[in-house]
């Protein structure tokens, strides 16, 4: 049984009035409740694969939370919680391309604040855009953008206030390196 985290993240998972401490140890996922007594398990499960992302991200129009996680063989899923059943797969699928040179480091990840895109930095010079409708995301209609950047160390999302409306609209920010090592 892993016990190295590997990733960690807050999120309101399992009730909009509950924050939630879920962590990652390799092929583990655990989700905590955070109590006024410290924290409290409320789930331990194993996952078929090494998680390579960990994402908390909020789909229009849901209370809570659901987790993206990716795995080392680029197999993605989007759980959600449900009292009854504890975890339910919202949407799974591989993001998995022949096309292309796979990042020197780790594939990076990064959930849009209003929650309709995933990005996925798997490929040297490329992103992989999920969209999300409706809390899942569609592997099958996901598409890459092409970034000149190509030793990039993380991205993320920013809110844009203006286009918060419009499904489809994204900016992002993203650190990188060049040549001559400058950031």
């Amino acid at each position: 049984r892993p016990t190295a985290v590997s990733h960690a993240i807050t999120a309101t998972f399992t009730a909009p009035e509950h924050i939630n401490l879920i962590v990652s140890k390799q092929t583990r996922l655990e989700v905590y409740q955070c109590t006024e007594n410290g924290l409290k398990v409320i789930l331990d499960v194993p996952i078929c694969g090494r998680i390579l992302i960990l994402e908390a991200f909020r789909p229009p129009g849901s209370p809570v939370d659901h987790i993206f996680l990716l795995t080392e063989k680029l197999f993605s899923t989007v759980l959600a919680w449900d009292p009854v059943q504890k975890l339910r797969t919202v949407v799974c699928g591989s993001v998995y391309e022949k096309v292309g040179r796979p990042v020197d480091g780790p594939p990076l990840g990064s959930a849009d604040i209003s929650g309709n895109w995933i990005g996925l930095q798997l490929h040297t010079g490329l992103l992989k855009m999920v969209p999300i409708s409706e809390g899942i995301s569609s592997v099958d209609e996901s598409f890459n953008v092409r970034i000149d950047e190509l030793n990039v160390i993380d991205f993320k999302f920013l809110e844009e206030r203006e286009n918060v409306n419009e499904a489809g609209k994204f900016t992002l920010i993203v650190l990188y390196e060049d040549q001559r090592r400058y950031r």
